[in-house]
């Protein structure tokens, strides 16, 4: 299993992550989907719009006093998808639902807030090649324009396989506070335009194509493996920053360590079969 991981450098400040804690008062409104095979059957509330097309299911929220929107799915589906518009943010409830998309992700949101991801033992699936659509972006299996928050227990597994794009993709940052999640992906297993932190939850991440992000950062890869995980439910510890870690000598060796081994796993996936040397 190899971690692989795209992200710029930009720092997030302390005041922003302290909003990331999940606060489920903060959804005012609910979107039910039960997938059944080819078609969706939908129950939501009155200030939410949510139409469909077989099994592929669009929710908008048009009215700017909607405080937020609690997705809940279930079922299962060779065909289907959610895509979110609106200005609001998100709480997603993955649940045991199984989802591959033949048109594209089959979890887009183009919300610019943060989206909460929640799952027991589901399984997304992308297609290999995706369904343009003028004027939007979708670069993951589960895509978010906006901060993408995971959580849940450590315990069910959340199986993403991305054929086409990254696994999990987000066009701000992405941060993983629980939930246990199985990444196979085409590209990057986690990809963001920020950062990418992790607080607590597991990730494990195969992918199948060469080291190829040009937004790389060896800093984060180092952030994931040194933070200390904290469950969900608890109160967030702080956790001890990269420049202390580094002043340490013991454990500035570690970090040095890690970032041997995290280079060496790149450039090995990075050179080509034909050109490896094996001693």
């Amino acid at each position: 299993v190899a971690l692989m991981v795209g992200c710029s450098t930009i720092d997030v400040s302390e005041e922003v992550l302290d909003k990331d804690v999940l606060d489920e008062s903060l959804f005012d409104q609910s979107v039910l989907v039960n997938f059944a095979d080819q078609q969706a059957n939908i129950t939501a509330d009155s200030r939410v719009s949510v139409v469909s097309d077989g099994a592929h299911v669009v929710v908008s929220v048009s009215d700017t006093t909607v405080c937020g929107v609690h997705i809940v799915l279930s079922g299962s589906s060779a065909d289907g998808s959610v895509k979110i518009y609106g200005d609001m943010p998100v709480l997603i409830d993955l649940g045991e639902v199984q989802l591959t998309s033949q048109r594209g992700a089959p979890i887009n949101c183009q919300s610019k807030k943060r989206m909460w991801v929640r799952s027991e033992n589901s399984v997304l699936t992308d297609v290999a090649k995706y369904t343009a659509v003028e004027g939007e972006d979708c670069k993951g299996a589960l895509f978010s324009e906006g901060q993408i928050i995971l959580w849940g227990d450590n315990g069910p597994k959340c199986n993403i396989v991305a054929r086409g794009g990254h696994g999990i993709a987000s066009d701000d940052y992405i941060r993983v506070m629980g939930g246990h999640w199985i990444v196979n992906s085409a590209k990057d297993g986690l990809h963001a335009n920020d950062n990418i932190r992790m607080d607590g939850g597991f990730v494990s991440i195969a992918r199948r194509a060469a080291w190829n992000s040009t937004k790389a950062n060896l800093k984060s890869v180092v952030w994931m493996m040194v933070s200390r995980p904290t469950a969900p439910n608890r109160k967030r510890r702080k956790t001890m920053p990269t420049r202390l870690l580094w002043q340490n000598p013991r454990k500035r060796c570690g970090l040095m360590w890690w970032s041997i081994c995290m280079i060496s796993t790149a450039l090995w996936r990075y050179v080509p079969q034909a050109q490896r040397v094996r001693v």
